[in-house]
């Protein structure tokens, strides 16, 4: 039944990708005939030239990607922080954050992305040129100056200004004749054709040309803005309002208005002001909702301003009666907002790079904007038949896997809450807000039951496995166990009053909490509990003092994972591996850069996959601790992970993609072809390899032609034989010998043995008390057991088996299951029987 699944499954892989005709030797599920491994393929047979892929909108997907779960369309990763403008005809639209890109404002594609430097400022201004981009790199000292085709997007121009105390924003004016960058304590001011620098200001946080480039506006945090006449320098004007710690300011384009936006305190936000400049008087007080006012834009006719509240709204005031006219509702705070030139459209990025779009006079959304509930997916999981994807943005989401589409939006329960999950059944969704957990119904989303704790903010949310029972912690330092029936409290256990990861094993045995409070002298440590008992079991510590923003455990509760990282030294990331059997570390995997912040085991317990704040996915192999693989295709934080049930596929998500189904399994390459003798031993060959990534791709390539694959393994593979007791007692002896030759002997003796002695050697290390030079030898020969090359290769031919799982690998596996007891061979042949039953 497995094996008719996993066909049907290829088979839809092959017409989405349409890599291979009907008669393509791709079909792993069925019974076919088994020629000789020997076959030789005719020389200058050639794998057909994939085409090109597209998701569900016709957008390009990357190498090795399955799916596209929501639009990549109006998604500019990062914090778009400044620019955000229509092109003059209103075609494009363009934005600033990680490099400049323009998109479709009619369908909200992706036309173009310039190549700049990823820059913390970066600004662009439409000149007769072309389009001028100013990027600041402050690790080099340099402020750049780009003019570049518009269609094209090659620079036709390019000039640097080197300056050692370059630190602040790089505007340009609007008729790009003029650049203005923070350095030090001042603003430098330069022509953008010579470089020549023209005029120098005091310090500035934000700095707006205005509209008709005369004057230039400066804030610096407190409550006094200064407009300076930019041929002179000299103040022509300041605006004040006690009290106030200016921020950022915003003008209007016929220069009558500016908008001031404040970082007052934390009991008042959102208050902001509007000024007359023709008298420079407040001409409005105004409060925003639900948080600070963030981003502000003037309509082109000065009729209108939108601003953009840090929560919930984008809001559209009359500028003369400083009255509300519209609303704009989002999840997300406003990073950027514009109007088109005829003010008929609005635009506004969220602040982490979603952009948005909406008639200006009706707010009505238009298409081509990114989705208003999907701007990062977390928690995803498929569901128990693989064929839906699950995961929560600003709302909880079903996809098909096959294809990507759409398939439910759960009901929108509360507007204001700090945490939501979606309970195992997919029947309730749970809430936090501040001390209370709301139970609602996810089909038609009214309220079932609230409870309440004593916590003043909740901010971890977990379902056990069956439902039955939920847990919650916050800043009480109390962990609280409910019962989702009733909404009594079953139990709490005393916890850090900060906690940054929860997670409960499959089998619902344990509770895993990470520990967001450092004590003088300790390290970040991840706590287990007994959930049943209520009983502490166990601390680990994190290696490189940094919290774990992450943990997760294998399919059978035996491996707790936690990662983190990126904020110490080394700046690289943490991944920590313990086996719960014995509670040691197992592994301490290297190789990220920058933080990690998602994880997730594949149901066989082999692989690992983890997901960093840069986009870096990668795959690693347990067996021995180093990575396999990476999918390229993320360019920001990748937020969740989830292995499909059958391991074959791997879901990710991040805000540029929103989320993508990788092909594990490597489906998705030129179509298959026999292998040669040749291949078939090179691939042999590298099953034994220490680099995990040529293990890897030998084990995809062998896994996709069974037919050769599996007589092949058969031949070269046997169960491993049993081992005389005697001999290996006599051996063990032998380590203690007053001869070093015959000590040597017999520990390379042991060492060929060891794998099928293991059980023997064990029992007589722990019980038998032997001397200290072969307890030595002994604690050598088992420590090197798992690491040699043989044994890597047995676990990895046993993972081709399982992934191709017909009844003639079963047939395999079952041979292998009995060779001796407690080798390597045995043990996983056994597990992948197991695993293939259910």
């Amino acid at each position: 039944m497995r094996a008719n699944h996993f066909q049907g499954i290829v088979c839809h892989l092959m017409l989405l990708a349409a890599l291979s005709s009907a008669s393509a030797p791709l079909t792993r599920g069925a019974e076919t005939g088994t020629p000789s491994p020997t076959t030789e393929p005719p020389r200058d047979a050639k794998p057909e030239a994939p085409k090109p892929r597209l998701d569900w909108q016709g957008d390009p997907l990357p190498d090795e990607a399955l799916a596209r779960m929501g639009s990549r369309r109006m998604r500019h990763y990062g914090v778009i922080r400044h620019r955000l403008a229509f092109s003059p005809d209103g075609k494009s639209l363009y934005s600033d954050g990680n490099g400049v890109r323009m998109w479709d404002a009619a369908t909200g594609k992706l036309r173009r992305q310039f190549d700049v430097p990823s820059s913390w400022t970066l600004s662009f201004a439409f000149t007769n040129e072309g389009m001028l981009i100013a990027s600041a790199e402050f690790e080099k000292r340099i402020v750049t100056l780009r003019v570049c085709d518009p269609v094209s997007g090659k620079v036709r121009r390019r000039l640097e200004l080197s300056d050692r105390a370059v630190v602040g924003n790089v505007v340009l004016s609007n008729d790009g004749k003029w650049l203005a960058y923070g350095s030090q304590n001042e603003v430098r001011l330069h022509d953008t054709t010579s470089g020549r620098e023209v005029l120098r200001l005091p310090t500035g946080r934000d700095i707006v040309f205005a509209p008709d480039n005369k004057t230039v506006v400066l804030c610096d945090s407190s409550d006094t803005i200064c407009i300076y006449d930019r041929a002179t320098g000299d103040c022509a004007r300041r605006l004040q309002h006690k009290g106030d710690r200016v921020t950022r300011i915003a003008l209007s384009p016929k220069g009558r208005y500016l908008a001031s936006l404040p970082s007052n305190d934390e009991q008042n936000p959102g208050e902001f002001s509007i000024w007359d400049l023709q008298t420079g008087k407040e001409l409005h007080r105004l409060k925003g909702t639900n948080g600070y006012v963030l981003s502000a834009a003037f309509s082109p006719d000065d009729k209108y301003v939108a601003v953009g509240c840090q929560h919930s709204e984008l809001l559209l005031i009359n500028v003369e009666k400083g009255k509300v006219v519209r609303r704009f509702p989002s999840d997300a705070y406003f990073g950027a907002i514009t109007f088109s030139s005829d003010g008929k459209r609005l635009a506004a990025s969220s602040g982490i790079g979603t952009i948005r779009m909406w008639e200006t006079a009706t707010g009505r959304v238009l298409p081509g904007s990114a989705d208003p509930f999907l701007d990062a997916a977390y928690d995803l999981r498929f569901s128990r038949d693989g064929r839906r994807l699950l995961g929560r943005a600003g709302i909880h989401f079903a996809w098909e896997t096959s294809s990507g589409r759409e398939l439910r939006r759960f009901p929108r329960v509360s507007d204001r809450y700090w945490t939501a999950t979606l309970s195992p059944d997919e029947s309730l969704i749970a809430t936090a807000d501040k001390d209370t957990v709301r139970l609602w119904d996810a089909k038609e989303g009214h309220a079932i039951r609230a409870f309440t704790s004593n916590d003043k903010w909740i901010r971890h949310l977990v379902f056990t496995p069956d439902g039955h029972r939920l847990v919650s912690t916050g800043s009480g330092g109390v962990l609280h166990v409910w019962d989702v029936a009733s909404g009594k409290e079953l139990r709490t256990m005393p916890c850090v009053p900060s906690t940054t990861a929860v997670e409960i094993s499959p089998n619902s045995r344990w509770l895993a909490v990470a520990t967001g409070q450092l004590k003088v002298g300790k390290s970040y440590e991840v706590i287990l509990w007994d959930l049943a008992t209520g009983e502490e079991k166990r601390r680990f510590s994190m290696i490189q003092n940094n919290s774990a923003n992450r943990l997760t455990f294998s399919a059978d509760g035996d491996l707790l994972v936690a990662v983190g990282g990126g904020r110490g030294i080394s700046n690289e990331g943490e991944v920590q591996v313990w086996d719960l059997t014995d509670n040691k570390q197992r592994r301490s995997l290297q190789g990220h850069k920058s933080r990690v912040f998602s994880v997730a085991i594949s149901p066989d317990n082999r692989m690992l996959a983890t997901g960093d704040q840069k986009g870096e996915l990668f795959l690693w192999e347990l067996a021995s601790g180093r990575k396999r693989h990476r999918f390229v295709g993320h360019e920001s934080w990748i937020r969740s992970l989830a292995f499909s049930p059958d391991g074959h596929s791997l879901a990710s998500s991040s805000v540029d993609a929103p989320v993508y189904v990788w092909d594990v399994l490597g489906t998705l390459e030129a179509a298959r072809h026999p292998l040669t003798t040749e291949a078939l031993l090179r691939h042999w060959s590298e099953l034994r390899s220490e680099d995990a990534s040529v293990a890897f791709q030998a084990i995809r390539r062998l896994a996709a032609v069974p037919e050769q694959a599996l007589p092949f393994l058969r031949q070269h593979l046997k169960a491993v034989p049993a081992p005389d007791p005697k001999r290996v007692r006599q051996l063990v002896q032998e380590l203690d010998s007053g001869d070093f030759a015959t000590r040597q002997q017999a520990t390379e003796e042991l060492e060929k043995q060891a794998d099928a002695a293991a059980p023997l050697l064990r029992q007589m290390f722990d019980k038998e008390k032997p001397t200290l030079e072969v307890r030595r030898r002994l604690q050598q020969i088992l420590d090197g057991l798992d690491d040699k090359p043989e044994a890597l290769r047995s676990v990895r031919a046993v993972e081709i088996l399982e992934w191709i799982g017909t009844a003639e690998a079963v047939r395999l596996l079952d041979e292998w299951a009995k060779g001796a007891e407690g080798a390597r061979l045995t043990r996983e042949a056994i597990a992948a029987k197991r695993r293939l039953s259910r």
